[in-house]
């Protein structure tokens, strides 16, 4: 049996729920709220996953279990990972006996590091935070090899770093990319990446087709690109079709490899079906009103909202194939203490054949005025 351990990012409920989509049958042990253990009978493709996921920042692997937390111990246990050569280390403790990690220093890593040279090895040694060493000092400097002691009430495990998110990768398809429109607000790539993943798990196609009927600056079409999943994106903005047409020859060019996918001028509420007719899933962000809207205006905004969410659900009902998954953002807003929601338009999908797997997981940024409320549904017709 193998284990894993899953450092998740600062969306955590987004990244949870990802992480337990794309792992199946997996069963998840939440250790804290940021660190997730899997037993696996099989080794797991770690860097593979890695790349695939959009919500973890590193994945660990545990190499033992230890009967103490002794220099002595620890460093054995390094010597026996890494036999030979210069050993260039970072060392991190998670406490959790007490449910969350303790700011308890059980070891000092100058003593795993003494330990190791009394061996006969050549040494050096990094620091890091509580969490251990960032993405990106892991990213960039190679030769640094993570060790964590996880202390839990039944066990002490030792467990290695094996891969980390590949942050400069994801930096360059968040801002390098020709075209953005920051007034109609973006799905940030590790979001798109996150509903995509979520919403494949539902999708029974053999042939997955992602449409995007709200397409903007096309974010979801490149991390479905990405992933090398086939997609259509359409926008009732010109200017929206031709940004996002730009950025995915911006992608072709930029990783060398084709994007399979298709961009066209279109309104989300009538879809026509020649455009459409592989079409098995669909993930979007829809228009969630005014970025910094007047108190006064919220109310029309969304009822303004909810007649076009409620025409978009009645138009791809005609064109999605029966057990067709549909991820989608509804925004939600606090205005002078009172809470603006689409939760009514939910009890109105029912009806059209729409039931809710998954959701709602919030997710907004700092300060944000509009928060998201993320849901999976799927069409049984």
């Amino acid at each position: 049996m193998y284990t894993y351990f899953f450092q998740l990012g600062t969306t955590t409920e987004l990244s949870l729920a990802e992480l337990a989509c794309v792992l199946g049958d997996k069963k998840l042990d939440i250790l804290t709220q940021q660190i997730i253990a899997v037993n696996s009978a099989t080794k797991i493709d770690v860097q593979g996953l890695q790349n695939q996921l959009g919500g973890c920042v590193k994945i660990l692997k545990k190499e033992a279990l230890l009967n103490d937390t002794t220099a002595q111990t620890i460093a054995t246990s390094i010597a026996q990972i890494i036999p030979e050569g210069k050993i260039t280390f970072a060392f991190t403790q998670l406490d959790l006996r007490a449910g969350e990690t303790s700011d308890e220093i059980l070891l000092d890593a100058a003593e795993i590091k003494k330990e190791l040279v009394q061996q006969g090895r050549s040494v050096r040694f990094v620091e890091g935070k509580k969490f251990g060493l960032s993405a990106a000092v892991l990213l960039h400097q190679k030769k640094v090899r993570e060790f964590v002691l996880i202390i839990t009430t039944k066990e002490i495990m030792f467990a290695q770093t094996m891969s980390i998110q590949n942050i400069d990768d994801w930096t360059v398809r968040d801002r390098s990319k020709p075209y953005a429109d920051r007034k109609k607000g973006m799905l940030p790539p590790k979001v798109a990446r996150i509903l995509l993943n979520i919403n494949r798990s539902f999708d029974q196609a053999t042939e997955r087709v992602v449409l995007d009927p709200f397409c903007g600056a096309g974010n979801i079409l490149l991390e479905n690109a990405m992933l090398k999943t086939k997609g259509i994106g359409i926008d009732i903005d010109k200017n929206a079709v031709a940004g996002t047409t730009d950025n995915l020859r911006w992608f072709s060019e930029t990783y060398q490899q084709p994007h399979h996918q298709q961009v066209y001028p279109g309104d989300a509420t009538h879809v026509p079906e020649s455009i459409v007719q592989a079409v098995t899933a669909i993930v979007t962000e829809p228009f969630l009103g005014r970025p910094k809207p007047k108190a006064e205006q919220v109310p029309d905004i969304f009822r303004g909202l909810y007649k076009l969410y409620l025409g978009a659900f009645k138009n791809w009902k005609k064109i999605l194939p029966d057990g067709a998954p549909v991820t989608i953002v509804f925004p939600s807003t606090l205005v002078a203490g009172k809470e603006y929601t689409m939760s009514a338009l939910i009890d109105k999908l029912l009806p059209l054949g729409y039931t809710t797997v998954s959701g709602p997981l919030r997710y907004s940024r700092p300060d944000a005025i509009i928060t998201r409320s993320i849901y999976t549904f799927v069409l049984k017709k």
